[in-house]
């Protein structure tokens, strides 16, 4: 049976999978979803004896229905070629397995919230959205997908980090994000939110601290802006007019399993906070 496809925005004209692949977006800026998900021939236990290639090959053809074999094997060649460049250095142990899971399911998910689910995915906005008026090159909001995972209730749930310098540009990132969700039929609840830190151009602390840095270490240190959530932003909600500045000792590959941190570093850090607290009494 062939398989035609559809805009997920409306009823429009269908049109083939070739004709889908050339256009990319329907006319009204839908994703194009096959009218219905064929079945596939072949068993799990056939499957796991097969290559990637003749598994993606079986796949396939059910939902390309307009393409010949010999079309649908070299395509397959080509995009297995490219995602090996794509990922052989910086994922070079990445392996795709189809394994027999040990609890059987009656059904994971129905076809019509799987294109519902993916849709948002591949319209939700991911990675850096805005950079910084005032620092060159840094980055002001930006957020990821974190986290991805299906609940017993047959709930797909997913995870969004939301980072800004700007409270009103993180608060206008949140909208949208779940204006979205709403939008696929989704719910959506925040929680564990950093408050925005802004750049302050003019902060007496920073000054202070930069010629304190100097006097104890005995040259310049380096002044940096970074895009990250840090507590400062937490205090500077708390007390009104708040000056903050962030320092701290040479941390290695910090958050991974290979974390180091610099003794001797921590012990210069440590003089610099003490000169630091003598000044402020």
């Amino acid at each position: 049976m062939e398989v035609i496809y559809r805009s997920t925005r409306s009823n429009s004209e269908p049109v083939t999978a070739s004709q889908a692949i050339l256009k990319g977006l329907s006319d009204d800026g839908g994703l194009f979803v096959p009218d219905h998900i064929p079945t596939l021939d072949k068993s799990l236990k056939e499957l796991a004896g097969m290559t990637y290639q003749q598994v993606a090959y079986e796949v396939m053809k059910l939902f390309l229905t307009d393409f010949t074999e010999e079309e649908l094997k070299k395509l397959i060649g080509v995009v297995e070629n490219s995602f090996r460049e794509e990922w052989a250095k910086k994922e070079s142990g990445l392996q795709i397995r189809l394994e027999k899971a040990e609890k059987q399911y009656e059904k994971a998910i129905d076809a019509s919230d799987f294109f519902r689910v993916m849709s948002f995915f591949l319209e939700a906005p991911n990675g850096v959205q805005a950079m910084s008026r005032d620092l060159p090159g840094l980055v002001e909001t930006s957020l990821n997908f974190a986290t991805l995972h299906m609940e017993p209730e047959e709930e797909v749930k997913a995870g969004f980090s939301l980072r800004s310098s700007s409270s009103t540009a993180k608060q206008a990132l949140k909208e949208k994000l779940c204006n979205m969700i709403a939008e696929s039929e989704g719910e959506y609840e925040a929680n564990g939110e950093y408050p925005s830190w802004e750049y302050k151009e003019n902060s007496e602390l920073r000054e202070q601290v930069v010629r304190t840095y100097k006097e104890v270490l005995g040259k310049e240190p380096k002044v940096l802006s970074i895009h990250a959530g840090l507590e400062c932003g937490i205090l500077s909600q708390k007390i009104e007019g708040l000056d903050c500045v962030s320092f701290g000792p040479n941390i290695d590959d910090i958050h991974t399993t290979k974390e180091k941190l610099s003794i001797s570093s921590t012990q210069r850090i440590w003089e610099l906070l003490k000169k630091l607290m003598q000044m402020d009494a």
